[in-house]
């Protein structure tokens, strides 16, 4: 997309070749319909203020039937980093920070895909990555946590971290904000590998490596730890 086309007019082509992807007239119309609330800030974005096309046909259609929703969500993403690239235009070190975050989506039925009770709560389990620069701020990632026996949230969140583009990480000084879920080690020390400014929640009854062996509320900066690394590099 061309930079100097406005933001209307990148939301249109972002939009064609998502419709393009549909490999039906049929299911560019459903998807098209889709859209509608979407894009509409004045109505709610459920299936059935779609106008032209019933709930339950688009129900079907993101459920059931077989297109490459893979590519939809790659074109969105690159839209959305080269979106952040051109808010950040000539702008000295700008800092984008990146926030992870757990969410459940309720559910109450029990044969639907990827329900799961985790922390007592019955639902679908997002492990989503945001992005925000100065008023923007949108999710660019996330991965579905599918229960016992299968990758961690935080190993979820690692993998989300990973997948920041190279010209991101280039462009951007990125600051990493997380809540205590993700104290582990595992996922603290792929922040240090990757060389990037981090502000996560500590635990305070987690120890700590002062001489004394204290916790972290005994220190001096009570319950939340800090530090700076450098700028993110692969």
């Amino acid at each position: 997309m061309s930079t100097s086309q406005p933001l209307w007019e990148r939301t249109r082509i972002l939009t064609d070749h998502l419709l393009a992807v549909s490999p039906t007239a049929y299911q560019q119309r459903r998807l098209g319909a889709a859209f509608c609330p979407f894009l509409n800030p004045d109505i709610k974005t459920v299936l059935h203020q779609a106008e032209s096309v019933s709930a339950s046909a688009l129900s079907r259609f993101f459920n059931e039937d077989d297109w490459d929703t893979a590519t939809c969500w790659t074109l969105l993403a690159d839209a959305q980093w080269d979106l952040l690239l051109q808010a950040a235009k000539r702008k000295h070190h700008p800092c984008l920070r990146l926030s992870v975050d757990l969410t459940g989506v309720p559910k109450t039925g029990r044969q639907l895909p990827f329900v799961r009770v985790y922390n007592e709560v019955h639902s679908i389990h997002l492990m989503i990555l945001f992005a925000q620069y100065g008023t923007l701020k949108f999710p660019v990632g996330y991965r579905v946590y599918r229960g016992r026996g299968t990758p961690t949230p935080v190993i979820l969140a690692r993998d989300l971290l990973r997948s920041v583009p190279d010209t991101i990480c280039t462009r951007f000084w990125v600051r990493v904000h997380a809540d205590s879920e993700f104290e582990a080690a595992a996922f603290l020390d792929e922040i240090r590998r990757l060389g990037v400014e981090f502000v996560v929640g500590i635990r305070p009854t987690r120890r700590t490596e002062h001489p004394d062996v204290i916790t972290v509320a005994d220190g001096l900066y009570g319950g939340t730890s800090s530090s700076r690394t450098g700028r993110m590099t692969r």
